[in-house]
């Protein structure tokens, strides 16, 4: 099975993000995670906040705090298995493919992560049962994790937690109005992620993850969402995104 693009691109293996003496130009500086080091006997108190530069997840930059592009969302055309699909992709700092979202007219999609071999996408994220908050679970290294919502009534905030320990990985908040700047002054908070160190070792999988289960949400697609916002009404409780305002 092949995707190809306008230009045919090779899609590597997932950077890895606990080596921060690697060269700079092979991986995340280490200037900019230094102080997040996995492999540290002591734990960061504070977490690694990425943020989105702009203003949809699929096509955006995603910025470490000193504004260094860590990683980029593309959305391209392409062709898979003979037919014309959309390919979201996961692009590290070098322009490599972390993972694709296949999006087929058929509603079969499929994911593709580094080098393995395309699976369809409900194998890949596993749906959450109906009005739970779980938006859907994935395996990396032999671990389940799973992406669960957060009620707030002004804003999409998901978690990232380990299914077995409950340990919190990532926070994610999608870009929103600041309703502390009272009208008529328009002013948007961009989206944005705060990575927990036990996160920090597969930073690029919690962001391909949270492309595949944000693009999944916004389409509404019943039997990974709970029924309310398959239904359309879970985007009303997104609140003030700078999509929808």
């Amino acid at each position: 099975m092949s995707l190809a693009s306008a230009s045919t691109e090779n899609i590597d293996p997932p950077p890895a993000y606990h080596d921060t003496d690697r060269r700079t130009d092979d991986n995340i500086a280490a200037s900019t995670l230094s102080k997040h080091a996995v492999d540290s006997k002591e734990a960061p108190s504070d977490p690694l906040i990425l943020t989105f530069e702009g203003q949809e997840i699929k096509k955006s930059v995603i910025v470490a705090p000193d504004g260094r592009t860590l990683f980029s969302t593309v959305s391209e055309g392409a062709i898979f298995e003979g037919s014309g699909v959309l390919a979201e992709k996961l692009k590290d700092s070098r322009g490599k493919v972390v993972g694709t979202f296949i999006r087929t007219a058929k509603g079969s999609d499929k994911i593709i992560v580094g080098d393995q071999a395309p699976i369809n996408r409900k194998s890949w994220l596993k749906p959450g049962m109906p009005f739970s908050k779980t938006l859907g679970s994935f395996s990396h290294d032999g671990t389940e994790y799973k992406w669960v919502s957060v009620k707030d009534p002004n804003q999409i905030t998901l978690e990232l937690r380990n299914e077995s320990t409950k340990a919190l990985l990532a926070q994610y908040q999608d870009s929103r109005r600041d309703w502390s700047v009272p009208p008529p002054q328009l002013v948007i908070k961009k989206a944005k992620i705060e990575i927990h160190s036990p996160g920090l070792h597969m930073i690029d999988m919690i962001l391909f993850s949270l492309l595949v289960v944000e693009l999944v949400r916004e389409d509404g697609a019943v039997g990974v969402m709970d029924v309310s916002t398959a239904s359309g009404k879970g985007k009303m409780q997104g609140g003030f995104s700078a999509r929808n305002f």
